[in-house]
């Protein structure tokens, strides 16, 4: 519950912001940079209520993560740990998970900037941000999500996820 709380205010911050940019500029970058906040923070949050309602459980991404490491599978462990790290740098910014995003960008299937870095250099509409929100992250997002939720129905029959 806490991390979709957190992250939810965090979207909330960046949805208020590109609210208040469309008010003056109604660009296309702007809008499409709305849909996909709002699209993550929909996705984050009915996953998180899903495992917790299916795992019965008050975290319901630790006690997936615990699943996925009885089950041996640390391709799948791994991946949900970047997404649990994204996420993280959506919702606080600089700290532990940026740096260790940082560490692994080179690797990784969507783009992490540093603090004073922009995606799109000489875009005005581009949103001063550490993850970027687009459609290769939003992608990862929801294959990790079905990745998951296939592990925990395979090892949990009568979980719904």
């Amino acid at each position: 519950m806490r991390f979709t709380a957190l992250t939810n205010g965090l979207l909330d911050v960046q949805r208020a912001d590109l609210l208040s940019e469309l008010q003056d500029h109604g660009t296309t970058a702007l809008v499409k940079q709305l849909q996909a906040v709002e699209l993550q923070g929909a996705m984050v949050a009915m996953f998180d209520a899903a495992l917790q309602d299916a795992l019965d459980a008050v975290n319901g991404f630790q006690e997936a993560k615990r699943i996925i490491e009885q089950t041996g599978d640390f391709e799948l462990r791994d991946r949900f740990e970047i997404l649990q790290r994204a996420a993280n740098v959506l919702k606080h910014g600089r700290g532990r998970s940026h740096d260790e995003l940082m560490a692994q960008r080179g690797q990784l299937p969507f783009r992490v900037g540093a603090e004073d870095e922009f995606f799109n250099e000489g875009n005005v509409s581009d949103l001063a941000t550490l993850v970027k929100v687009d459609s290769k992250f939003l992608r990862h997002c929801v294959e990790t999500i079905d990745l998951v939720a296939a592990l925990i129905r395979r090892t949990r029959p009568t979980a719904w996820v």
